[in-house]
């Protein structure tokens, strides 16, 4: 479809050249042309009017490419542990602790955010660990003050491997969040249900990546950082910080009874 300009322009320098009902007939050409097409889009999209639910997976999947999830993570670990169980642990816990987090007496869990994954290439040895800086800083000090109590201090981390799951399971999610919120007008009774079923799938997806994305534990030993592989890799959240009060008590014996 030309613009308007594009059209008097057009028509300007073709009604030099030809006879006035040549134009014409030209013109009426176009004109026929162009309603044919817009009639044949208008009734694709009446034959065709809802898009099946693997092309509106695609569509939103590639939408959210590339992002990284990194506060939607955040946010998550807050939530669940707001109200953690953490029998038989006694230990507090605390999400993406802040540079001038108080003097922590007792036993306290500190879940790093996702940025602070330790080295995992031997290649990477040559890289400073944002793991490594972000709890050797924590342990020494809070705020300008030196801390006094820095062995009741570990460190859930996270692992770049883990991480992908988790992140491709928050697409997914978000994927088909977005569907229901945008297209669920447009879609059937059977499409919907279908729709409902792969988001309570997402969902647990999602819980049961947190695990196998926060399965290695660190403390500081001198000054050194000393990371430890949890054995048992559970598919909830408070399952899983249970599962690691036990190895680190009875296996790793860095809490005492």
């Amino acid at each position: 479809m030309f613009a308007a300009g594009q059209i008097e322009t057009w028509v300007f320098r073709v009604s030099i050249a030809i006879p006035a009902v040549c134009l014409a007939g030209l013109l009426l050409w176009h004109l026929v042309a162009y309603l044919g097409r817009k009639f044949v889009k208008k009734r694709s999209r009446v034959q065709n009017p809802k898009p099946t639910l693997a092309e509106l997976l695609a569509q939103y999947r590639n939408q959210c490419a590339g992002q990284s999830f990194d506060d939607e993570i955040i946010a998550i670990l807050r939530v669940l542990t707001k109200e953690l169980k953490t029998t038989p642990g006694t230990w507090r816990v605390v999400v993406d602790p802040v540079a001038d987090l108080p003097e922590q007496a007792s036993v306290t869990l500190l879940i790093l955010p996702p940025d602070c994954c330790p080295i995992e290439e031997p290649s990477e040895r040559n890289l400073a660990s944002a793991a490594e800086q972000r709890i050797l800083g924590l342990s020494k000090r809070w705020g300008a003050k030196h801390r006094q109590y820095c062995d009741s201090l570990l460190f859930l981390v996270p692992s770049r491997r883990g991480l992908t799951g988790l992140r491709n399971a928050l697409q997914e999610l978000v994927a088909v969040e977005s569907i229901q919120r945008d297209c669920s007008n447009r879609l059937d009774e059977e499409q919907r249900a279908e729709l409902k079923q792969w988001l309570g799938k997402a969902c647990a997806s999602v819980g049961e990546s947190l695990g196998p994305a926060y399965a290695t534990v660190a403390r500081v030993e001198g000054e050194q950082v000393a990371f430890a592989a949890l054995s048992e890799i559970k598919s909830d959240l408070n399952s899983h910080l249970q599962a690691a009060w036990r190895q680190l008590v009875d296996k790793n014996a860095w809490i005492l009874k």
